[in-house]
């Protein structure tokens, strides 16, 4: 097989550069080795730990039986206990001297393997805490590796001594035999969207009005009354502190009519006609509660029947008698929205599953010819909220 002359030329090149590479990081592993045992000398535990990173980053330099061991004890004697281990097994499986397989049984019997994650949303104070500090001095630096791992990286993975721990609400035991303890600290979950779903029925008596009428169209005069207001729904609580009601109801209107004269009724005829108004309303409140009190207000929306007297002489101008228009009999069907809302205070405990309380209410609504405005005092009724 024939191989061309640039190939030839260039593969001396690329590994004569190849060695170098090597030689130079072997130069610097060898500096940085003696370095290490220098420090380790003077129990300089944080600059060993230091360079034997930096030996760990040279990926073309020899992989050193002692440069591991000294990196071992280097994060023993910093509390690094999964670290340690981590590097005497490096060591191990390069030689398996007698030092490093004895100290590697003694961590396996002296430390247990913990593994505390935060969630990344999760805002509490975490502090791990032992029943009872260790006395070894090693342990005692084990404890506190995890500790400043916790509060500076969020969490930790290692080995601890034997003992007690906590950290929040979470309690955990090392002991030999124990399994490995795995913590996920997550953070509180909230309450739920709708924290509660009831019932709401609000009985009472209403005073109501039709207001003056506007434009052309043949309309009645002002009218109003008295009558009862039923209202029943459900109710829904969100958050805890905001309220949805929703409920379908009847709401009643009577008055008595202008009764005419005798000279009125023996001349013309002339009847009384009572106010009679029947609607049939649908309304959505929105609001803020309380432990007692319940603000609501939202879009409400009323069918009705009505009948009243008088014509509003207005929409009819002089086609008719003032006393014609007066005595009028109108009737027809009224639809109107708006708003309504209220105030409900609860007083009492009804059984084991209901509260009764007073509300006010109000509304105000249109159906395009006039304004309509109501108030109501009423008792009502509600399931009772879970504590």
């Amino acid at each position: 097989m024939l191989i061309s002359p640039p190939i030839i030329f260039m593969a001396p090149i690329v590994m004569a550069a190849d060695s170098t590479i090597n030689k130079v990081e072997e130069a610097e592993r060898i500096r940085m080795s003696q370095l290490m045992r220098n420090l380790a000398k003077r129990n300089q535990w944080r600059g060993v730990d230091i360079n034997y990173r930096k030996i760990r980053d040279l990926k073309g330099a020899k992989s050193i039986y002692r440069d591991h061991f000294i990196g071992a004890q280097a994060a023993f004697n910093l509390g690094n206990i999964g670290g340690c281990k981590q590097r005497l097994q490096r060591a191990i499986d390069l030689e398996a001297k007698s030092e490093a397989v004895d100290w590697m049984k003694n961590i396996d019997a002296q430390f247990f393997a913990v593994e505390i994650v935060m969630h990344r949303r999760y805002k509490g104070k975490a502090e791990l805490k032992i029943d009872e500090l260790p006395f070894m001095p090693e342990e005692q630096n084990a404890v506190r590796y995890a500790q400043e791992s916790i509060k500076e990286k969020g969490g930790f993975t290692g080995l601890l001594p034997i003992g007690e721990y906590s950290i929040v609400d979470q309690r955990f035991s090392l002991k030999q035999g124990a399994p490995p303890v795995a913590i996920n600290l997550v953070p509180p979950k909230g309450p739920p969207l709708i924290t509660h779903i009831g019932s709401r029925i609000d009985i009472g008596a209403a005073y109501g009005s039709a207001g003056q009428a506007q434009g052309n169209a043949i309309n009645s005069d002002p009218f109003g009354g008295a009558g009862p207001r039923l209202g029943v729904g459900m109710t829904m609580d969100i958050r805890e502190k905001f309220h949805l009601t929703t409920q379908i109801g009847y709401h009643g209107m009577l008055a008595s009519g202008d009764e005419p004269s005798p000279i009125e009724l023996r001349s013309f005829g002339y009847q009384s006609t009572a106010t009679r108004y029947h609607s049939v309303f649908g309304w959505l409140g929105l609001g803020y509660r309380t432990d007692k009190i319940t603000l609501l207000l939202g879009p409400s929306f009323d069918i009705a029947t009505a009948q009243t007297q008088g014509l509003d002489k207005n929409s009819v101008e002089d086609l008719l008698s003032e006393d014609s228009a007066r005595f009028s009999r109108m009737t027809g069907q009224i639809r109107s929205g708006g708003v309504s809302g209220g105030v409900t205070y609860d007083l009492m405990t009804i059984g084991t599953q209901l509260n009764g309380g007073l509300s006010g209410m109000f509304g105000i609504q249109n159906d395009s010819a006039r304004w309509y405005s109501w108030g109501q005092f009423a008792f009502t009724i509600t399931s009772r909220r879970k504590s």
